[in-house]
């Protein structure tokens, strides 16, 4: 919504009414300024080596649940934005598996609190009370761990292809197959990704032509020729 609309629509209601929605979009304004679109691209130069602490929201926008999280997020952020040593992120889980897996976010919204090479994660009950105390004392009373580095190629795609894995069985789970068809389906796509491999290796590797096979076949003829004369 642009500022115009939000001020028709204040314009259009009771002073009282108004009063709360305006603080409203104020206060959801002032949160957004404070708070930084994470992604893959910009995670690494903006949080990785930085000097402050980061709170950072793994989300899924597309939950319902985590839609209602966010005014705890943009109070909290409200609240502690005045801090010049906080930085406050989002990262959107779905444009960023990559980050997922880094991180380990095996949920739809998770909350984690970066600081001097470290990553906290929040497991209490979200409100605004808890996320602050954890965003101020979160790293002397949790261990936390080591800040993950990114997972190599080999490893990463592993976990991108057991997630999707998973996601599959979910989606198998609740649909109205029967169970041989689930069984069936499932091992099309197993199986198909590995005869799509032999299939790529049997294009690429080079084989040998007609002529070779018969200049190697009159070689090897000749090898065994000159071994039984030699021991005669």
């Amino acid at each position: 919504m642009c500022i115009r609309d939000r001020f028709s629509l204040i314009e259009s209601m009771s002073k009282e009414s108004a009063g709360i929605i305006l603080l409203f979009f104020l206060f959801a304004a002032a949160a957004e300024d404070c708070t930084v679109t994470l992604s893959t691209h910009n995670f690494s130069e903006l949080v990785d080596h930085s000097p402050h602490t980061w709170l950072v929201m793994f989300i899924d926008e597309k939950c319902g649940y985590c839609r209602d999280i966010r005014p705890l997020w943009s109070e909290t952020v409200e609240k502690l934005c005045g801090d010049s040593n906080l930085r406050f992120g989002v990262v959107e889980l779905k444009a960023n598996s990559d980050l997922r897996y880094r991180f380990e976010v095996d949920s739809t919204l998770a909350f984690k609190l970066i600081k001097n090479g470290r990553v906290y994660t929040l497991d209490s009950s979200y409100s605004v009370q808890n996320l602050t105390d954890f965003t101020q004392r979160g790293s002397a009373v949790l261990t936390g761990e080591l800040l993950p580095s990114y997972k190599s190629s080999l490893k990463k795609l592993w976990l991108v292809f057991t997630g999707t894995f998973t996601g599959l069985l979910t989606v198998f789970d609740s649909s109205g197959f029967s169970y041989l068809t689930k069984v069936v389906l499932l091992t099309l796509l197993l199986v198909s990704p590995l005869v799509l491999a032999a299939l790529l290796l049997w294009c690429v590797v080079p084989k040998a032509s007609a002529e070779e096979e018969q200049v190697n076949s009159e070689a090897l003829k000749a090898m065994k020729m000159r071994a039984m004369t030699q021991r005669k």
